[in-house]
């Protein structure tokens, strides 16, 4: 199996007090680079973040080079949240719940139960 660029990833949030590059990240380096060499991978490239929040892009690691990967990332995040978000709207639905933010016309939400829709006797017609 041969490829024209490996991407490498190493990341540690807080650094483990060594000067310049923390032990973990060369570990990480180690197993990787091995995991690649046994595998047929070439093309090795790092990308390294030592002592950053992984909470930011605005990351060493995280350059120019490393732009497709972040796209590659993003789409799988927004596709994997709007599962879960599928799915808790359909466990909701299931269980008796109501799905959406407000009740439609002629209900009020419930001044001591906001998910329980009570009828709006000013907004009802008599039909007779």
């Amino acid at each position: 199996m041969s490829h024209d660029l490996t991407a490498l990833y190493e990341r540690l949030s807080h650094d483990d007090e060594l000067q310049g590059e923390s032990n973990s990240i060369s570990n990480q380096k180690a197993m990787l680079e091995d995991y690649t060499e046994k595998n047929g991978f070439m093309g090795i490239r790092h990308f390294t973040d030592d002592g950053i929040s992984g909470t930011t892009f605005e990351r060493e690691g995280f350059d120019d080079d490393f732009l497709p990967f972040r796209d590659i990332i993003n789409e799988y995040y927004a596709k994997d949240i709007s599962k879960k978000i599928k799915s808790t709207f359909k466990a909701k639905g299931e269980s008796g719940k109501h799905v959406a933010s407000s009740p439609p016309y002629g209900y009020l939400k419930d001044s001591e139960d906001k998910n329980k829709w009570v009828i709006a006797a000013a907004r009802c017609m008599s039909i007779g």
